[in-house]
């Protein structure tokens, strides 16, 4: 008898960055462009009120019956959210890595053959049989069957096929932030973000409905005046071990990269982080994400995608306190 396991979605130990989004309400939402992380950072408490993925609506199998990428059994703490999707049996990396540097020359080599990949997690977390290290996914696939016929038809890039078991509870497998935009990423200080993200401004969004506008607001109005530290560049990994405090520093809103040899930050919202790409039935891949947590519950935001665009998100509202 075949087993079939319910994956929990994304939540693999690395951080991939993807262009900006913008939360919008409208019917025809627009298409947010990158580099302008700061203008657009999402207001979680925007948008239609949601249940996160239906099971009809997602599609498990997209071309090559590849399975969506960023699948894991890890959750955020005790939080689940789950796709209806089988177990996946095997991953099609290019490779399982010990540096920053080798995952950055294999990620601008690795075929982008599909929505949300090569992903980039650490083998403790995915589940990656064999050596430990950082992987970069190009496939993951319920049979081997599967991916051997993939791999048969990836002429010109050499590819191995790892065995996935099930992740091992322990949680405290490396983290990073992988920067993958479709242009360079804006990155800033701490202490520049301290001046932005302050329980003055966070108070404005508490006072009700009608001060939201104000607070995004004024908080546009502080981020436009911050200057960066630097530019990352896309297809660059910075790794973190697993006890780093600064990974869900700033209230999971920014996410830890560096310049040169100092600590900076980009937008949770410019991130793969804690997040699952999925294809619709629709036929267009969606991007669901953590992207706040508040009072010990989340906040899941999906987008929609369009290469490393997303547009417009849909916002699951928590419970909350």
């Amino acid at each position: 008898m075949t087993s079939r396991r319910t994956w929990v979605l994304s939540l693999g130990a690395l951080v991939l960055v993807a262009t900006q989004a913008r939360a919008d309400t409208s019917a025809a939402p627009a298409l947010v462009r990158g580099g302008d992380e700061l203008q657009d950072t999402v207001d979680w408490m925007a948008g239609p009120r949601w249940s996160g993925p239906r099971a009809a609506d997602v599609v498990c199998f997209g071309a090559h019956r590849v399975l969506p990428a960023g699948l894991s059994y890890h959750a955020l703490g005790h939080y689940d959210r789950r796709l209806p999707c089988p177990t996946p049996a095997v991953a099609v990396v290019a490779g399982i890595f010990d540096s920053d540097e080798a995952v950055t020359t294999a990620l601008r080599a690795a075929p982008a053959i599909a929505p949300g990949y090569p992903w980039v997690t650490h083998t403790d977390a995915a589940g990656l049989e064999g050596p430990r290290g950082i992987a970069v996914v190009v496939k993951l696939f319920a049979s081997r069957e599967e991916a051997e016929r993939f791999r048969a038809t990836s002429v010109g890039h050499a590819l191995a096929l790892v065995p996935v078991a099930v992740p091992s509870p322990d949680r405290r497998s490396p983290i990073g932030t992988h920067v993958a935009a479709a242009r360079p990423v804006r990155a800033y200080s701490a202490e520049a973000l301290e001046s932005v993200e302050d329980e003055a401004l966070s108070a404005l969004l508490w006072r009700g409905r009608g001060w939201r506008a104000r607070y995004r607001a004024e908080r546009s109005r502080r981020l436009a005046t911050l200057t960066p530290l630097c530019e990352i560049a896309p297809d660059r990994l910075f790794s973190l071990p697993a006890d780093d405090p600064d990974g869900y520093r700033f209230q999971r809103q920014w996410r830890p990269v560096r310049c040169g040899a100092a600590r900076a930050w980009v937008p949770l919202s410019a991130t793969r982080s804690e997040a699952v790409v999925w294809l619709h039935r629709d036929g267009r891949p969606r991007l669901t994400q953590v992207s706040s947590v508040e009072c010990d519950t989340p906040t899941f935001t999906t987008w929609e995608l369009d290469g490393r665009e997303r547009r417009a998100a849909r916002v699951e509202l928590p419970g909350g306190c």
